[in-house]
């Protein structure tokens, strides 16, 4: 369920941990067009790194699981500054 702060930086976030939930679906797919799951990296890609430079702003805690778990995941698991492309990556490899 969307969190209701009314920030845009937690609206951002809201949007990538869609965008990652899509990706996620078509990489969960047997035959996913290729375009489209490099059209959805991208878009992750960017989204993702919009909200690594907006981290602190981002209200990331509340519930068991959190706000937008994949998106902290993403960032959290990863290299300072991160590298969002090869954290990508991993997120599609354990999608399959």
């Amino acid at each position: 369920m969307k969190p209701r702060t009314g920030k845009l930086e937690d609206e951002y976030a809201w949007a990538a941990e869609c965008n990652l939930a899509t990706l996620s679906g078509l990489m969960g797919r047997k035959r996913s067009p290729k375009c489209e799951i490099d059209r959805q990296t991208s878009i992750c890609h960017h989204m993702v790194t919009v909200c690594f430079r907006h981290f602190d702003a981002i209200t990331w805690q509340s519930g068991v699981r959190g706000n937008y778990p994949r998106v902290h995941d993403l960032l959290i698991d990863n290299d300072s500054p991160p590298n969002i492309e090869r954290a990508l990556e991993r997120f599609k490899e354990s999608c399959r």
